[in-house]
């Protein structure tokens, strides 16, 4: 039985969800006002505070935060599809 490599998994969905970004960001820009415009790139951002280190001479900031539009998730979608077929 073939086995799929996890590492090309990744890689195929934050393509996915990368291209489906910047798809978003490109509808944003080029169509007019309107509820096909809000659908399309209206976000959510999920988010997690900050955690901080003071260590006197360096300060260190962690967090994660996403911002998940339906063209990414659509771009997940597909890159998941595309994926099964690799």
């Amino acid at each position: 039985m073939f086995k799929k490599n996890k590492f090309m998994m990744v890689v195929f969905l934050l393509t996915g969800l990368i291209i489906g970004s910047y798809l978003s960001v490109l509808l944003d820009a080029i169509l007019p006002y309107s509820t096909v415009k809000d659908v399309f790139t209206l976000a959510l951002h999920p988010s997690f505070g900050t955690f901080t280190i003071d260590l006197i001479a360096i300060k260190i900031t962690f967090g994660l935060s996403f911002n998940f539009t339906l063209c990414s998730i659509i771009g997940l979608a597909i890159a998941a599809y595309i994926y099964r077929w690799y």
